[in-house]
């Protein structure tokens, strides 16, 4: 089957390719590649397609019903399978480490694990603060392994469940992380702006010592970075709100910046989202757009008694509720900012409790290079830093891998099977048995989180938290499993989760 799948709700895609989507519609119903497959479009409304399709310059129509709050919800809902989706690869390469071996590199899979749930609580936490009912417990939101990211995340990358290895570290989890060079310029522009309005959407004088009112015609009193703007401007294939969108305009007419924008070409959306954050860079775009940047937060109707609000794991009692434009902003930026890190010349980041830590991405790359890494010097600056994807020295050296050592040890591996799927296993085999009670275990907590998130945050909870280390425990248990009743765990082939649906 081919995978050159083109986006139909993509304005850029469908105008990259609409000689060829032209070409489909105008076959005879007969041809196997007339377009729509299903021969339920009326001549009348395919006529209307084909004649926009012709067009020099095909309008994209009103922005002010192109977005809604309803489409923020099922992107918000991709972005919760997102966020799963690394659990269970994660997960699996660390229980494979056997018991005493590859300490340091187990621990940095749990703190990475731990971090990956803590996500999916905070996107769960924006889904019902827009009026959302976060889904957990069903069979579409479990990957079927080998698999692609949800949300076409790295179109290119299938994700395995494999037992650890450091080629499944650097070519799979470090691609997953992998930081988002282009927008950094963007994120950050938000992040400031979201800073400098915290406190009733006003920013402080030079003296700090009184509130000046945003000028919403400069692009330092928005909170698009000028170059979302101009798409925004351009298209409206983001915008919602009449307000933003016009100020938006407004924006790009009256700007004089010092450098030029990116050009048509280079600032349309892409065919997919090659980057987890740049996922999440079109979230905030929406958000800024549906919240005129936080100045209208009408979109958020859910009840704060569905919001989890502390960090169960630390039981640290920091409020991470979202209820506004600027503490769901608060949520992606720990999002981001864990995962691939804030910004790619500066791996340092700060744990839940405030102290310094490494993103996931340079985790992982840690563990790939068997050191730990050292900073000479936190550089911010992006523009030395677009080929990081296999330098191990970006940024004009501000930073290497030749601290302590990392040790891994493939012996302290179990032998667990690549991919498992239950048919790989005899039916009534201890493999198969374990198999199916770690897919029940792991749907019981998956039912679990669903009654957590849609108002039982804290029994919920609770509960929650027992059924993880029954999860943990069933695990362990299945890859020290042979497949063969009579195998050697030691020598395998060993069993391995197949994370089904087993409600």
């Amino acid at each position: 089957m081919t995978e050159n799948f083109v986006d139909l709700g993509n304005y850029h895609e469908v105008i990259n390719y609409r000689h060829r989507i032209q070409v489909c519609l105008e076959l005879p119903e007969s041809h196997p590649n007339y377009m729509p497959v299903t021969r339920d479009l009326s001549k009348s409304k395919r006529d209307v397609i084909l004649k926009w399709l012709k067009q020099e310059n095909p309008l994209v129509g009103n922005p002010e019903n192109l977005y809604t709050v309803e489409q923020l919800r099922e992107d918000l809902q991709i972005a919760l399978q997102l966020e799963h989706s690394t659990i269970p690869p994660y997960l699996t390469a660390w229980a494979s480490i056997k018991k005493s071996y590859n300490q340091e590199v187990k621990n940095i899979l749990r703190d990475i694990v731990i971090q990956e749930m803590m996500h999916m609580a905070l996107v769960a936490n924006i889904i019902n603060a827009v009026g959302g009912k976060p889904s957990f417990h069903s069979e579409d939101f479990i990957p079927h392994y080998p698999s692609r990211l949800p949300g076409g995340v790295h179109p290119d990358l299938v994700v395995p469940v494999e037992k650890i290895s450091l080629a499944l570290i650097r070519n799979i989890f470090m691609t997953i992380e992998q930081p988002e060079y282009e927008l950094q310029d963007n994120l950050v522009h938000i992040w400031e702006y979201v800073n400098r309005t915290r406190s009733s959407h006003c920013r402080t004088n030079d003296k700090g010592t009184g509130c000046l009112k945003e000028d919403k015609n400069n692009y330092l009193g928005h909170c698009h970075h000028p170059s979302d703007l101009e798409d925004i401007a351009r298209s409206g294939i983001r915008g919602h709100l009449p307000a933003a969108m016009e100020r938006s305009r407004q924006v790009m007419a009256n700007k004089k910046m010092g450098k030029q924008l990116p050009d048509k070409e280079s600032s349309k959306f892409g065919h997919h989202y090659n980057t987890i954050g740049n996922f999440y860079h079109h979230i905030l775009k929406v958000l800024g757009n549906l919240t005129d940047c936080g100045n209208n937060n009408s979109i958020f109707t859910g009840h704060m008694s569905k919001q989890v609000t502390t960090r169960w794991h630390l039981k640290k009692h920091d409020n991470i509720s979202v209820y506004d434009y600027h503490s769901a902003v608060d949520a992606i930026y720990t999002i981001i900012d864990q995962g691939e890190g804030s910004n790619p010349c500066n791996p340092i980041t700060k744990d839940e409790l405030g102290q310094k830590d490494l993103s996931h991405y340079f985790m992982f790359q840690s563990i790939a290079e068997e050191r730990g890494i050292q900073v000479v010097k936190a550089n911010t600056k992006t523009a030395d830093a677009a080929a990081l994807g296999e330098a191990p020295k970006p940024c004009n050296g501000s930073y290497y891998f030749n601290g302590s050592k990392i040790s891994f040890d493939p012996e302290g591996v179990w032998p667990m099977i690549p991919n498992p799927k239950l048919s790989d296993y005899t039916p009534g085999s201890k493999a198969y048995r374990q198999a199916v009670l770690f897919n029940k275990a792991y749907t019981k907590l998956l039912k679990s989180l669903e009654n957590t998130f849609n108002g039982n945050p804290h029994e919920g909870l609770e509960n929650a938290i027992g059924l993880m280390y029954g999860v943990e425990l069933h695990l362990k248990k299945l890859l020290r499993t042979p497949v063969d009743d009579d195998g050697d765990p030691d020598i395998g082939p060993n069993a391995g989760p197949t994370f089904d649906f087993t409600p």
